[in-house]
């Protein structure tokens, strides 16, 4: 494309054909649209994994999510059943932050990974028995009105992965 543009143009305008051409090539690069996560989603337990829903869930999963997603940070509301809210704020410089559970220690970072919403966590209980530590990856994808959050979890060298899918809430 380049060699084109700069048979077309002639003289001191072969610059600007140079820098229009590579501003081209390079927007599919610089401009990769990201789906915005933000809103209010429920989770659907009939869409969802069974591992991901109920009283023997293998991996837990909010009841709710709340989302405001921003250029340098997304921050999310974690909705359980019968218990507090807790507010994540999640920067996308890849710096580690800390989430704020109650008795618990959780530090995780976050990143996009092209149109996916990527978290890494490792969150540290500790016990009259020692400390029960937990790594976790959280894939977050968007279609529509649909959130869908894939969790892996490790912990004592075991490991599980369960789906939970979400709805839009109006």
């Amino acid at each position: 494309m380049v060699r084109r543009c700069v048979r077309w143009c002639d003289g001191a305008t072969v610059r600007w054909c140079v820098a229009a051409a590579l501003l081209a090539a390079s927007a599919g690069l610089l401009g990769q649209d990201r789906p915005d996560l933000s809103g209010s989603w429920k989770l659907n337990q009939a869409k969802s994994s069974a591992g991901a829903t109920g009283n023997n869930a293998k991996v837990s999963f909010p009841s709710e999510l709340v989302v405001t997603q921003q250029a340098g940070a997304v921050h999310v509301e974690i909705r359980y059943p019968r218990t507090d809210a807790v507010k994540a704020t999640y920067t996308l410089d890849g710096s580690e932050v800390a989430v704020p559970i109650p008795g618990v220690t959780e530090k995780a970072r976050a990143a996009w990974d092209g149109d996916r919403f990527l978290i890494t966590a490792r969150r540290v209980v500790s016990t009259p028995f020692g400390d029960f530590t937990t790594d976790s990856k959280e894939i977050w994808t968007r279609t529509g009105d649909i959130l869908t959050i894939q969790k892996t979890q490790s912990s004592d060298g075991l490991s599980e992965t369960e789906t939970a899918v979400f709805d839009r809430s109006r």
